[in-house]
C-alpha cells in the first residue's frame, strides 16, 4: 500500500489556507489593535484569544455535524467552500474597518470572520485521515503539515514587502494576498479532489479485513488493560466462507471485547441506537460491516 502523494498535496491546500489566515491574524491583528485604536494590552489580549474560546466551543460542535452531513460535494467540502467564501468577505471588512478607525465595525467584522474560519476548521483537518488508508496517515500529515508552513510563510513574506512604513500603515494588501491564497486554494481543491469519489476509493484500497484487525487489535489493548486472561474454544469451527452469526449471552458488556478480540472474520454488530454517537463506539461501528 503506497500513499498517493499528489492527492494528498491538493487535499493539503485546505490546510495551507488556514495557516495562511492564522499567521495574518497573529501578527497584523494586534498591530491594528494596538497602533489604530489605541487599546490596552489587557483588552488586546482578551480579543486575540477569542478564537481559543470559539474553537473550544465550536470545533467539535461543527466537526460533529460534519460528520453527519452528506451534500453533493462530500461531508467536508462543502463546509471548506462556503466557510472560506464567508471569511473571505468578512475579513476584507478588517482593513476598512481598520483605514475608517471604527472599533465597533472592526470588532464585529473579525467575531464574524473567526465564526466562518471555525465553520470549516474541523472539517479541513478531517479531510485528510477520511481520504487517506489509516496506515499511511502519518506519511500524509508530514505533507500537510508542509503545505500548513508553505502557507505560513507565504503570509510572512506578504507582511515583510507589502507592509508600509509608519506606525499605521494600510494593511490592505496583506489582506487581498491572503484572501487570494485562500480563494486559490479552496478552488485547487473543488478541481482536483471529489471527496465522494475518493472515499470510495480509499475504501476499495484499505479491504474489510485490514480494518477489523485494527479492531481486534484494540479490544486486544481493552481486554489486556482489564487484566482479563480469555480462553477461546471454537474458533476453528467459524466457516472461512460465506455468513455466520454469533450470540453472547450478555450477561454484562465484556463478551463484546471478548467476541470482537478473538474473531478472526470481520463482523458487522447489532447495537442499540443510544450508541449510535458514543466516543469510540461510533468510530468502531463505522469500520464494521
Amino acid at each position: 500500500m503506497k500513499l498517493n502523494y499528489k492527492r494528498t498535496f491538493f487535499i493539503g491546500f485546505a490546510f495551507l489556507a488556514i495557516s495562511a489566515f492564522w499567521q495574518m491574524y497573529d501578527n497584523i491583528i494586534p498591530l491594528i489593535l494596538q497602533n489604530t485604536f489605541h487599546l490596552s494590552e489587557s483588552v488586546i489580549g482578551v480579543i486575540m484569544a477569542a478564537d481559543n474560546v470559539l474553537a473550544v466551543f465550536l470545533l467539535p460542535i461543527l466537526g460533529t455535524f460534519s460528520d453527519k452531513v452528506d451534500t453533493r460535494l462530500g461531508k467536508r467540502t462543502s463546509f471548506i467552500l462556503f466557510g472560506t467564501a464567508a471569511a473571505v468577505l468578512l475579513m476584507m471588512m478588517l482593513p476598512i474597518s481598520d483605514k475608517m478607525g471604527n472599533v465597533t465595525l472592526f470588532v464585529v467584522a473579525l467575531g464574524a470572520t473567526l465564526l466562518a474560519m471555525a465553520m470549516y476548521r474541523s472539517p479541513a483537518v478531517a479531510l485528510m485521515p477520511e481520504l487517506t488508508p489509516k496506515p499511511l496517515r502519518s506519511k500524509a500529515n508530514a505533507i500537510i503539515n508542509l503545505m500548513g508552513a508553505v502557507g505560513g510563510v507565504y503570509t510572512l513574506i506578504l507582511i515583510s514587502t507589502l507592509v508600509g512604513e509608519g506606525k499605521t500603515p494600510s494593511y490592505l494588501p496583506v489582506f487581498i494576498g491572503v484572501a487570494g491564497i485562500m480563494v486559490l486554494s479552496v478552488v485547487m481543491l473543488l478541481i482536483t479532489t471529489n471527496e465522494k469519489k475518493i472515499a470510495k476509493q480509499v475504501a476499495l484500497e484499505y479491504p474489510e479485513q485490514e480494518k477489523w484487525d485494527h479492531i481486534r487489535y484494540l479490544m486486544g489493548l481493552a481486554v489486556k488493560a482489564g487484566n482479563v486472561d480469555l480462553q477461546v474454544y471454537g474458533v476453528e469451527n467459524l466457516p472461512q466462507e460465506d455468513g455466520f452469526m454469533l450470540y453472547g449471552n450478555h450477561q454484562g458488556l465484556f463478551d463484546v471485547l471478548a467476541i470482537a478480540s478473538t474473531c478472526p472474520r470481520p463482523l458487522g454488530i447489532a447495537y442499540k441506537k443510544e450508541l449510535t454517537n458514543a466516543p469510540l463506539l461510533k468510530q468502531i461501528f463505522a469500520c464494521t460491516k
